[in-house]
């Protein structure tokens, strides 16, 4: 029982070596944090030193980055002016229509002529490209992977912004020299501008030459017309009055009514033989398979929607492609998405042209009811009073034919005035200026941020350091 003491007495003293340090080192008091961190002084200020001398390094070895940025008021609601029955205002959404625009001003034909217009003027990102080309040179005129190439580089710099709660876009680009990161957005718009202006013509200049053409037969129709009316009238020696002359002259009250008819019935056939024209017009539109087209004959938010949506599937492919090549996972799932959503636009435009082909054949139905009621009140008027009602048909049909041909005439001078009024109006708000200073690297925040780290650094390891050297000593 003596040695009882002197037994416990060793044990007493392991506990208080490294078991009891690691007990002191888990309940840290200020004044200790502060004592550790006064003694490992020097490590975190040389680690902060340090830190911050490559942090400044590091800023100054990346290329300086200039951005320039252009801002547009884009209003995507078009001015309907001009074969009104043909091409019809659209009624989508502001919220679907901006961002096909946004899109349309990256795609890739946008995005090739900016590169073109600029480096025939030996500028922009790629001014010796057309050097040794001729200046209609197109895309073809390229290998695959340099086009694919330039074009993703130019879109991986530019970025289109719409501004929330405003139809305003800004256009930005970033590229180390200052002049093109200036150029390229100023063209940008220029390029999106031409085009947007020259789509809209192209596809109503198709109607306006074919209505053109129709009004070749309707004048000479019409001239025919006047001149059977005027031979008519020399042989018979019939005297035109006034309204209703011919009846008054050749039978009283019946011969009345029956003019009557027949000059409603002429104009029925002279409105049903327009309606008939304007929409084989329409349907002529529909069957050029344009997807933009088809949706401004028949306004459909279906199809502009997966419209802006393939525009939008496209440039996510240019970009990964250009990134990543064409076999990264997510390329080939865009290849799968953009062909479901273009056999989506295929069955939707059948859908349309089916509709106003069914549109186009009530038309011709109800046309060829009209003409054969007309026929057939000719028949009775011609029994009635031969001369007369002849007379009275042949100055109808002179007038309707007169008519018809004015009618269609006022729309075809109208198309040319559609033809560059019907499309998105944009104001240029405020074009790139050229960049004062660069944008990218921030090196003040870059050496902030590399202090903060050699700060945490230099304390992590004066904690870790004193920690070793407290077991170390502990072990002695």
């Amino acid at each position: 029982m003596v040695d009882a003491p002197h037994q416990l007495a060793p044990i007493t003293t392991e506990t208080d070596g490294p078991i009891a340090s690691s007990s002191v080192k888990d309940g840290l008091s200020l004044p200790d944090i502060g004592a550790i961190l006064f003694k490992w002084k020097w490590l975190i200020l040389a680690c902060l030193l340090i830190a911050v001398l490559l942090g400044y390094v590091y800023s100054k070895r990346l290329v300086p980055q200039y951005e320039g940025t252009a801002t547009i008021d884009l209003n995507p609601s078009q001015t309907n002016m001009g074969l009104s029955d043909l091409i019809q205002e659209s009624l989508s959404a502001e919220d679907v229509r901006l961002p096909t625009e946004v899109a349309r001003m990256q795609s890739n034909l946008v995005v090739f002529e900016t590169i073109k217009e600029l480096a025939q003027q030996h500028r922009g990102p790629f001014p010796d490209v057309f050097d040794h080309l001729p200046p209609n040179a197109g895309m073809e005129a390229f290998p695959p992977g340099q086009l694919q190439m330039m074009i993703g580089s130019v879109r991986g710099a530019l970025k289109v912004t719409p501004v929330t709660g405003t139809d305003i876009v800004a256009i930005s680009y970033r590229d180390p020299r200052p002049q093109v990161a200036k150029d390229v957005p100023n063209k940008i718009i220029e390029v999106y501008l031409k085009r947007n202006l020259d789509d809209h013509m192209e596809g109503t200049g198709r109607v306006t030459r074919w209505l053109a053409t129709e009004m070749e037969g309707l004048k000479q129709q019409a001239t025919q017309a006047q001149t059977r009316l005027a031979q008519y009238q020399k042989e018979h020696n019939l005297i035109e009055l006034g309204a209703g002359g011919g009846g008054a002259n050749s039978g009283g009250q019946t011969d009345s009514l029956e003019v009557d008819r027949l000059h409603i019935s002429n104009n029925n056939v002279a409105t049903a033989q327009a309606d008939r024209i304007v929409r084989e017009a329409k349907l002529r539109l529909a069957e050029s398979n344009d997807p933009d087209l088809v949706a401004s004959v028949a306004p459909s938010s279906t199809l502009i929607t997966l419209r802006a949506e393939l525009l939008s599937l496209n440039a996510q492919l240019a970009q990964l492609t250009t990134r990543f090549g064409p076999n990264y996972p997510r390329v080939r799932e865009l290849h799968n998405q953009i062909q479901n959503v273009q056999n989506q636009i295929d069955t939707e435009m059948r859908n349309v042209q089916e509709r106003i082909r069914e549109e186009y054949n009530t038309s011709n139905h109800a046309l060829d009811l009209m003409q054969k009621q007309l026929d057939k009140q000719m028949q009775d008027a011609y029994k009635l009073n031969q001369s007369a009602a002849q007379y009275a048909l042949l100055r109808q049909d002179a007038e309707s034919s007169r008519q018809l041909y004015d009618q269609l005439q006022l729309k075809l001078k109208e198309s040319n005035l559609a033809a560059g009024l019907n499309t998105a109006s944009v104001t240029v708000i405020d074009e790139a200026l050229l960049p004062l200073g660069p944008v990218s690297p921030d090196v003040r925040a870059n050496v902030l941020i590399a202090a903060a780290l050699g700060l945490l650094v230099g304390v992590l390891s004066a904690f870790i350091l004193d920690s070793l050297d407290e077991i170390g000593r502990a072990h002695v």
